[in-house]
């Protein structure tokens, strides 16, 4: 017999728009139970996880520092989903964000929402030393790690 899938959601870079209506959308009309899960377990901040229905099966986790900037949701995912992880006894990862953390090590699933990081002229219209192209330089590498490392890849379109 299989061991129940208890998954964890690294929703820690969804705050608006697509990528958080269709986690809503999957975990709302899902019902992952009939799929050998166990349980959901969703890490994300405030305004993220009040968008999000609650079901029997799923635990939604508020982390303070999600609801902050860029770098203190970096910080977290950096230094504190493992030991979530570990703490749930989550046995897979799911990232719908598209980057999947360097030290995960657990079977895990990304989904590609943002390809305007491989678009050649998106990155060629930033100016040469700004803030916006390094910012697109650095979501390319981080969501090509991904690509390599993950169990699956889930493409919207």
């Amino acid at each position: 017999m299989q061991k129940p899938i208890r998954l964890g959601i690294d929703a820690s870079n969804l705050r608006a728009g697509g990528g958080l209506t269709h986690i809503g959308a999957v975990l709302k009309h899902g019902n992952p139970t009939l799929f050998g899960f166990e349980k959901i377990i969703i890490w994300g901040g405030l305004k993220t996880l009040s968008r999000i229905e609650t079901r029997p099966w799923l635990e939604k986790i508020h982390v303070p520092a999600l609801d902050q900037g860029l770098f203190f949701r970096l910080l977290w995912r950096t230094l504190s989903l493992r030991r979530e992880l570990k703490r749930t006894r989550c046995n897979a990862l799911f990232a719908p964000g598209g980057i999947l953390p360097g030290f995960c090590r657990l079977p895990a699933i990304i989904m590609s929402q943002n390809l305007l990081p491989f678009e050649k002229k998106e990155y060629q219209r930033a100016p040469l030393l700004s803030f916006h192209r390094l910012k697109i330089f650095f979501l390319r590498q981080a969501q090509m790690s991904g690509h390599r490392r993950a169990q699956g890849l889930i493409f919207l379109s």
